[in-house]
């Protein structure tokens, strides 16, 4: 049932005009994918104690991408995950030790990883497996290095996964969901 949810809201997602290839989607229904992912975490109560807490983080290249996701979950915040009320937090990108300091500060489940990052993608990992975070993006070329990616290709939403990056995380999705993605 859950899987048909999803796959609705992909092939909606297609419908209501997301046709160019590789394009990121709307911050609003970026959101709605996120939060439908978020669902298939099979480790998710174990996780999870009080609210959901959903990290954007962001270079100075990409504030403005980062106020409008965060809008756009803001715009959400009645909704839940499979129960869970949820938060989302943004912060730029300074150094290692920042990165560090706030994942020890907020328990984040996962991390949405914006544009202009692409130097720092190995460290960012090493610290967002270390704290067992699902990494996700909207940027193609992130693909080979966050756990999920959502795009569109030819019309229709895809998510990308990386299997390395989601073990070295210990993040386990449920079968149904990992039929609908493609493996990196």
């Amino acid at each position: 049932m859950k899987v048909k949810a999803l796959l609705l809201t992909c092939i909606m997602l297609t419908v209501i005009g997301i046709s160019v290839y590789g394009q990121e989607l709307p911050p609003d229904k970026f959101a709605d994918l996120v939060l439908k992912t978020l669902t298939y975490d099979r480790g998710l109560e174990q996780k999870v104690s009080g609210k959901i807490h959903i990290g954007i983080l962001y270079s100075s290249e990409s504030k403005e991408k980062a106020e409008q996701i965060k809008k756009a979950f803001d715009a959400k915040s009645s909704n839940t995950v499979r129960g869970f009320a949820f938060d989302t937090m943004m912060f730029e990108w300074k150094n290692i030790q920042a990165l560090q300091e706030e994942l020890a500060k907020n328990k984040y489940l996962s991390l949405i990883i914006l544009p202009g990052l692409e130097n720092m993608l190995n460290e960012i990992n090493v610290e967002t497996e270390k704290n067992s975070i699902l990494t996700l993006s909207e940027t193609k070329s992130y693909a080979i290095k966050v756990c999920l990616t959502m795009i569109t290709e030819s019309g229709k939403v895809m998510i990308y996964r990386h299997e390395e990056c989601l073990v070295k995380s210990n993040i386990k999705l449920s079968a149904e969901f990992l039929k609908i993605t493609k493996l990196i």
